[in-house]
């Protein structure tokens, strides 16, 4: 079993200040919901997404998988850390600049800050 859940979601959530903060933020989370969690987890690996939505995965995946590269003959030992791995670094990729744009701008002077 995977189970991923975003890093201090509801925080951020609380310290948006405005509507397009708010849309840039659900539309990453959105994105890596829809458009990478799926094919990372059933195709590349293969596993069985269960849920993934906003910052939340769950799947269930073997252990590890001997799965044939390129031409079928050579084959690549992949664990289900290795599945984890790029769960964690697609979200980075994609979450994470809303989340860096948005510390940035309410710690930028003349902004309300958030409460932590």
């Amino acid at each position: 079993m995977i189970q991923m859940d975003g890093d201090k979601m509801g925080r951020l959530i609380n310290g948006v200040q405005s509507k397009d903060e708010h849309q840039n933020i659900s539309r990453a989370l959105s994105t890596f919901s829809h458009e990478h969690a799926l094919p990372l987890v059933e195709d590349s690996y293969p596993g069985r997404l269960i849920y993934a939505g906003g910052d939340d995965v769950f799947a269930l995946a073997p252990l590890a998988r001997d799965l044939p590269v390129q031409d079928g003959k050579v084959h690549q030992i992949r664990t289900v850390l290795d599945l984890v791995d790029q769960l964690q670094q697609r979200y980075c990729d994609v979450v994470k600049p809303e989340v860096i744009d948005h510390d940035v701008q309410s710690t930028e002077p003349n902004k309300k800050t958030r409460k932590t």
